[in-house]
């Protein structure tokens, strides 16, 4: 039963960060306007893995109010980024916060 659950999380990481990468790139892409063409695995991407990795993990510790830690540090760090192109860091932000917290609640459903 406790391998179940642990296979559960593992998946559950690895399918968030795939799905939100997906929603993320879906909802951002008809915002960005440059015609040179961006990587994969772009400065966005890696930010995007470890904001899906730190709410996965705080939800499933119960700490819903760490959460606000994931906006503050993306908006010090990014701060200039998001002066140049607000609305297109709000709707990544908001597409991979709000994609990373339905899987993270859906895994501790499940493992519950």
């Amino acid at each position: 039963m406790e391998l179940e659950k642990v296979v559960i999380v593992i998946l559950g990481y690895i399918l968030t960060i795939l799905i939100s990468t997906l929603v993320v790139r879906l909802s951002t892409g008809f915002l960005h306007k440059s015609k040179e063409k961006k990587s994969f695995f772009d400065v966005g991407f890696f930010v995007g893995l470890f904001e899906d990795v730190i709410i996965i993990t705080f939800v499933l510790l119960n700490q819903f109010m760490a959460l606000a830690l994931v906006f503050t540090a993306k908006t010090i760090v990014r701060a200039s980024d998001i002066k140049e192109k607000p609305e297109y860091y709000l709707v990544g932000t908001l597409a991979n916060f709000s994609t990373a917290l339905l899987c993270a609640l859906l895994i501790k459903f499940l493992i519950d």
